[in-house]
């Protein structure tokens, strides 16, 4: 009797035990499943805003922007994604941050132009150097084309064959070339000039070789770089690898106000201009729709700005003023003498008259010149410091004038325009399963 108690315990206990073990592997078990399900769910959410993200529209990209197309956001991806088991979970798609929404545009715009700003600036400083330069040349050849020298009127640095001083010194110094370089190396270094060098070429070879192999899968009797035409002069991969992440960093920085500010403005002078029209520029300026009445109206604010140049100048120069006042003098004179003294004229005001309209008349001709893209001196007078200004320099000095948030939303209106759909920059999906919500998002990089 005391065995067969001993042993229904035991069986009692086995039981109990078996019990709670099983409810606990059922425990783990749902958890499992239930863990595996978020896994499989998460990973389909991620694949559906990759998929949407990655089929950008290519109108936006001509503008360096980043957007997908409204009937690119579907679930197509998300479906084929998900375990059979699961793909009647319901979901709803989020389109976020509309394109043409102006803090949404500015960022984008930001994020394009940031980088690019100071080699715009760079690229500007060149080309008015490069013309700066092309317009001195001009006047020098101009100076020596009208100078005629007499013949009575030679060099005193002619010898007795007739060769002047150029001419000596264009003979001693013409045999000076690279080769004479070379030997004053060889000379100071000897034969270790020619083992560096050797040693630098096999070094710069061997590195393009094994980036050709082991990063590029050429073949090892098949490099990049063949030694028949091999460059003189190859940088090492492991540097270029190192600077590119340099260049990532400096191009990763914040930015205060006013950069953006000049971002937003060249913005609108470079890329979007160039994308959209010629007077895309001075349709955001103005805000009118129609080009040629947006450049109607940019150019008569251009002669306003021109006439008050041209007439602080007059009034500032005290012979251009004083010769205007002899002419008035005359003017009246002449208007007295013909009207036989019955209408008398006070010159002092005449001769503002007479500025007023030498101002008028040199600014049409500097905005015919500034249309035309010729350059026109800042100051309209002598000045030995006096560099030209061109059309675009005063459409920049308008958008920095104009409210931040004015430029956006002329830019946005023009991007309405163009674009044939709502475009966007942000997607989240939302599900549930089990009772419980679950929430991704995605978007583009904006700044």
């Amino acid at each position: 009797m005391r065995n067969q108690s001993r042993r229904g315990n035991i069986v009692i206990f086995l039981c109990l035990t078996m019990s709670a073990i099983i409810f606990l592997l059922n425990i783990l078990l749902s958890a499992a499943g239930q863990r595996a399900a978020e896994h499989d769910l998460a990973r389909a959410m991620s694949a559906q805003i990759r998929a949407t993200l990655a089929d950008f529209n290519t109108e936006c990209q001509r503008f360096g922007l980043l957007a997908f197309r409204s009937e690119a956001a579907g679930l197509d991806v998300f479906r084929d994604t998900l375990p059979q088991n699961l793909r009647n979970t319901t979901v709803e798609l989020i389109k976020m941050n509309q394109l043409t929404q102006s803090a949404t545009l500015e960022k984008q715009i930001i994020r394009f132009m940031k980088g690019r700003l100071p080699a715009v600036y760079l690229d500007n400083m060149i080309c008015r150097l490069r013309n700066l330069t092309m317009s001195k040349q001009e006047t020098m050849s101009q100076i020596k084309d009208v100078e005629e020298v007499p013949e009575n009127l030679t060099s005193s640095f002619i010898d007795d064959n007739g060769e002047s001083l150029e001419v000596l010194l264009e003979q001693a110094l013409k045999d000076v070339v690279a080769d004479q370089l070379q030997k004053a190396a060889k000379s100071l270094f000897g034969d270790a000039f020619d083992q560096i060098k050797d040693k630098l070429l096999t070094e710069i070879r061997d590195n393009y070789r094994n980036f050709a192999v082991g990063t590029l899968g050429a073949a090892s009797d098949q490099t990049i770089i063949s030694g028949e035409n091999e460059p003189e002069f190859l940088p090492d991969p492991t540097d270029l690898i190192r600077l590119a992440g340099q260049v990532d960093n400096l191009l990763n920085f914040s930015t205060l106000p006013f950069y953006e500010k000049f971002c937003l403005v060249e913005y609108v002078l470079g890329p979007f201009q160039a994308e959209v029209s010629n007077r895309a520029a001075e349709q955001i300026v103005t805000g009118l729709s129609d080009a040629d009445q947006a450049f109607t109206r940019v150019k008569n604010f251009l002669c306003g700005i021109r006439v008050i140049f041209r007439l602080v100048w007059i009034l500032t120069d005290q012979q251009k003023l004083n010769e205007l006042r002899a002419w008035a003098i005359a003017l009246s004179g002449a208007i007295l003498a013909a009207t036989s003294g019955t209408t008398i004229i006070d010159p002092e005001p005449l001769a503002y008259i007479l500025a007023l309209g030498q101002s008028i008349g040199g600014a049409l001709e500097d905005c015919d010149a500034l249309c035309s893209g010729d350059g026109v001196p800042i100051w309209p007078g002598q000045s030995p410091v006096n560099p030209d200004t061109y059309y675009q320099d005063y459409l920049r000095i308008y958008l920095l004038i104009m409210p931040r948030a004015t430029v956006v939303s002329r830019i946005s209106q023009q991007l309405e325009q163009i674009l044939p759909e709502d475009c966007y920059t942000s997607l989240a999906i939302k599900t549930t399963l089990h009772g419980e919500a679950y929430y991704l998002e995605g978007g583009y990089i904006d700044g």
